[in-house]
């Protein structure tokens, strides 16, 4: 069996064969050595029983497993592939959820807040009527620099 492989003298090959003296006899040579060539098979399909099918990326570009059709984002979860589809949370477990929330919000959380000597209920209330983002707010009022913003 004879393998054909393109061999030059250096790494970057290049055209090796237009200025050549030889030109016409060596693409007659290299005319019959590929036809001597056997060809390679190629190991898709049915002839490789280790072949996935070739897909490793998503309909939505993601990188995906050989063996999976999709990715997570992609995967369908409504209805009947839903893992928790048919089932109910267990009384128990509603009490622990419910007993690990208690304490957590008290119910008014708004902290009033003076912005040049006018008040106003709340940190987002201030922000919207002096037109100024709620971070840039809260900002201001922890910094030693803007005096004019406090909380009460």
């Amino acid at each position: 069996m004879m393998l054909c492989y393109n061999v030059s003298l250096s790494a970057s090959g290049g055209d090796l064969i237009s200025n050549h003296p030889n030109r016409v006899e060596i693409i007659k040579k290299s005319t019959e050595n590929l036809k001597k060539c056997k060809k390679r098979s190629s190991p898709i399909g049915n002839k490789n029983p280790n072949w996935k099918g070739g897909r490793t990326f998503c309909k939505c570009g993601n990188r995906v497993n050989s063996g999976a059709k999709c990715c997570i984002k992609c995967l369908d979860r409504n209805g009947v592939n839903n893992p928790f589809y048919g089932k109910k949370h267990t009384e128990e477990l509603k009490k622990i959820k419910k007993e690990q929330r208690t304490g957590k919000y008290s119910g008014n959380q708004e902290k009033k807040v003076i912005v040049y000597g006018k008040e106003y209920k709340s940190l987002s209330e201030a922000s919207r009527q002096v037109g100024v983002p709620t971070p840039t707010v809260l900002f201001r009022i922890r910094s030693k620099h803007f005096t004019e913003y406090r909380y009460k």
